[in-house]
């Protein structure tokens, strides 16, 4: 996020000119992946529980918590970055900027008759590519491009009813921290069914997301072996449970984490079905 700088205030005959602080292009960017909310084809392995239109209700819900978590993720680092500037006259912390990248391309009618809004600050993207792989890979490389473009850059999936902003800043940090005195270079939220949530970069993608399958319970696995075969560092942050399947929402309304965010839409709407 760019953040406007001090305005002129008065000068003492004389003095230099006081130096505006310049915008600064972000330092993280949050990647959020979706697919449009259309009944039939979105979240499909919930039908025979839900329906269509229930299943295509979910994916809205789970869509507008996790926009929300992003919009207050993204403020609270402005906030942070505002006051050290106060404090220091100096540009630390963190600007992050959001983008949702979505499929269809153009399909934001679809997002929008779903009840799916997003704050005009959030770039909106169409997905490129053939395979699930290709379109990530794609993703990374258009947030990133440019000498002036975020050093450090998430993504995550829009099915995850207990993600908060402590798992962002968990895997911002470990791309900053962990493993090496420069951080990992790549990232990874463990899911339940052997997958990932989310994955962070802070460089390039590189070859890392030519796998051979997105199926199955070894994407995980497959995606680790693959940057340790391309010589980049790893780190895991903790595991959160999916919401594919019918069995997955019984766990999701049990896990720890669904006390504290009862308020949410996506665990409402969950909450109601088995009253």
């Amino acid at each position: 996020m760019r953040t406007c700088g001090e305005p002129g205030g008065w000068q003492a005959s004389g003095a230099p000119p006081a130096r505006a602080r310049q915008p600064r292009p972000s330092s993280v960017a949050l990647i959020l992946f979706s697919r449009a909310p259309v009944a039939g084809k979105t979240k499909t392995r919930l039908i025979p529980a839900l329906g269509p239109e229930g299943a295509r209700d979910f994916h809205a819900a789970c869509l507008n918590d996790l926009i929300a978590e992003a919009k207050a993720w993204k403020t609270a680092k402005a906030w942070k970055t505002a006051q050290a500037w106060k404090a220091t006259r100096r540009t630390m912390g963190e600007e992050a900027a959001v983008h949702l990248f979505i499929t269809p391309p153009g399909a934001q009618a679809a997002f929008h008759q779903a009840g799916v809004n997003w704050p005009g600050d959030f770039s909106l993207h169409g997905q490129r590519g053939e395979s699930l792989g290709a379109r990530m890979a794609d993703a990374f490389t258009r947030v990133q491009r440019g000498k002036h473009g975020p050093r450090r850059v998430l993504l995550v999936g829009t099915d995850l009813p207990l993600l908060t902003a402590a798992h962002l800043d968990a895997a911002t940090d470990a791309l900053a921290e962990t493993g090496t005195p420069a951080g990992a270079d790549v990232v990874f939220g463990p899911s339940a069914d052997g997958g990932y949530y989310l994955v962070a970069l802070k460089g390039p993608p590189g070859a890392l997301f030519d796998l051979p399958g997105w199926g199955g319970g070894a994407v995980l696995q497959d995606s680790l072996a693959q940057a340790r075969r391309l010589g980049k560092t790893t780190a895991l942050i903790d595991p959160l449970p999916d919401a594919d399947t019918p069995e997955n929402l019984a766990a999701l309304l049990g896990h720890p984490l669904a006390a504290a965010l009862a308020h949410r839409e996506s665990l409402r709407f969950l909450r109601n079905l088995v009253k």
